[in-house]
């Protein structure tokens, strides 16, 4: 089985081996960040997965077609994968954050890369298809097919303070839950309802 020239730079090992270089990049301004933008660009032309997953397994992916091979030599905290046709590692707003999207544009999972050297570390969840949100535009609580409404609850109660209620949020959160639990009873599980 061959790979894609998967190559994340291991910080944590480049500091060990060259302080020095480390220490004077550290005095020019933003270095921190141009570490964590460079870590995300590498990420996302690779074809490399955190090898910790916080929501979900390997074999949900696998079920997708992902194929796992074995951990990264050099670099443990990362594995081998191919992806399905399609498929892609793209970047989010925010360098610390990729996303895994499926050949119909379709967010799989969210990937946590903190490319820092002093605090090196990544992880990976699993998305469900169908998802609910009791904060919508701070209004009413939705339930979605991915980032399509397919679902709005009644508008938030509203206290005196000008603010939506507590409780006017836990019950429209709860009327999201249960419109899912009736029309998608599987939509917690991640491998349910993409193809």
């Amino acid at each position: 089985m061959r790979f894609a020239n998967n190559k994340v730079t291991n910080t944590t090992e480049r500091a060990k081996k060259n302080p020095e270089l480390v220490l004077m990049e550290s005095i020019v301004p933003n270095s921190i960040e141009r570490s964590e933008k460079q870590g995300q660009t590498e990420l996302c032309h690779s074809e490399l997965l955190p090898v910790r997953f916080m929501n979900g397994k390997p074999e949900d992916l696998e079920k997708a077609g992902v194929i796992f091979g074995d951990k990264v030599e050099s670099d443990p905290i990362f594995q081998n994968v191919t992806l399905p046709k399609g498929w892609e590692i793209r970047p989010t707003k925010h360098s610390m954050w990729t996303e895994l999207v499926d050949d119909k544009g379709r967010v799989r999972a969210s990937i946590f890369y903190k490319a820092a050297f002093y605090d090196r570390s990544t992880h990976i969840s699993l998305s469900s298809r169908y998802n609910y949100s009791q904060y919508q535009n701070n209004e009413k609580a939705v339930a979605r097919d991915g980032d399509k409404i397919i679902w709005e609850s009644e508008p938030f109660e509203f206290g005196e303070d000008g603010e939506p209620t507590y409780d006017s949020r836990d019950v429209r959160g709860k009327e999201a839950e249960d419109w899912l639990n009736e029309n998608y009873p599987d939509w917690r599980d991640v491998t349910a309802y993409w193809e």
